[in-house]
């Protein structure tokens, strides 16, 4: 399932989000938040510190992706290029 789900993504990233369309930005925003936040709280409850720890990196990074491009892709400047 991952594996289909990463396929997609790259799908995904190498169509719509290169041309920056605004429904690709939240395609990516939203089932990421969902899934980095909820392993997060998984292993929170499992007090798994190192796993808690990767997962809130992985999280990071993801907010880092999405956050630089923001302005440029829901302002519309991205596709204009």
């Amino acid at each position: 399932m991952a594996l289909s789900v990463s396929i997609l993504a790259v799908f995904l990233a190498l169509t719509s989000y290169r041309k920056g369309e605004k429904s690709s930005w939240f395609a990516f925003l939203v089932p990421g938040i969902i899934v980095w936040g909820s392993n997060v709280a998984y292993y929170i409850t499992l007090v798994s510190l190192m796993r808690t720890v990767l997962m809130l990196i992985g999280l990071l990074l993801l907010v880092i992706e999405l956050v630089i491009p923001a302005k440029a892709i829901l302002s519309g400047e991205a596709g204009k290029k």
